[in-house]
């Protein structure tokens, strides 16, 4: 009982920030999904769908792990991070899939191919990593888990287009990562509680996030 008092603020940060990162997911792809339903907005590719769908799943999984844990259903918990094993790779094809189908072409080009590797780079390292130390580091595993959501979220704040500044197309994408990165801010304040400093993974996801921003910005044209 009083180990489980003492990791309450530990397992609500991450409820919360899960939690965060969920309403993101809706309020920036819900108005368009129900465009496509209603017939307002062009039906996508299959491939689309697909990806729409399983990206769901991997967030609706996420939460839902995240309240396991502040509910103390470990061993629920375990089994249901089994999901993520067939989940992630489904996920990482259809990015790649996607990628190509879509290739972009002209000024912007290299910038776009840049963002696309960026969410499917550092969504398999941050995966990879997580279950690889799901059991020897469990501090270290949920926040790669929680790091491997952010690197594809960034999808939905472009479509949030009332809460980015509209300065220019670069700063619009530099804006969107900024705010991708700030869901992280309730861990990080859990971490400098807890441990006076950043904990190591934190510091490492966020450098990797940035440094994919920096060259996405420094790929843009003027």
């Amino acid at each position: 009982m009083k180990e489980h008092r003492r990791n309450a603020p530990e397992r609500l940060t991450f409820l919360v920030t899960t939690s965060l990162i969920a309403l993101v997911a809706v309020v920036g792809f819900a108005p368009n999904s129900i465009a496509i339903i209603t017939g307002r907005a062009e039906n996508p590719a299959l491939i689309i769908h697909a990806h729409a769908a399983v990206m769901s799943a991997w967030v609706a999984l996420l939460v839902v792990q995240s309240v396991m844990i502040a509910r103390s259903r470990l061993s629920l918990h375990r089994r249901l991070g089994m999901t993520a094993l067939p989940l992630a790779p489904i996920i990482i094809a259809l990015m790649i899939a996607i990628a190509i189908e879509y290739f972009p072409g002209g000024e912007a080009g290299p910038a776009i191919i840049a963002s696309q590797l960026r969410r499917i780079v550092l969504f398999s390292l941050f995966v990879g990593w997580a279950l690889w130390v799901r059991r020897s580091d469990p501090q270290s595993h949920k926040r790669l888990m929680v790091l491997a959501t952010i690197a594809v979220i960034d999808a939905a704040f472009f479509r949030m287009a009332w809460l980015l500044p509209d300065l220019g197309v670069d700063s619009f994408v530099v804006a969107a990562h900024l705010q991708q990165m700030a869901l992280l801010l309730p861990i990080l304040v859990l971490d400098f509680k807890r441990y006076g400093c950043p904990h190591a993974v934190t510091v490492s996801g966020v450098a990797l996030l940035l440094a994919f921003t920096i060259a996405i910005w420094a790929l843009w044209p003027e």
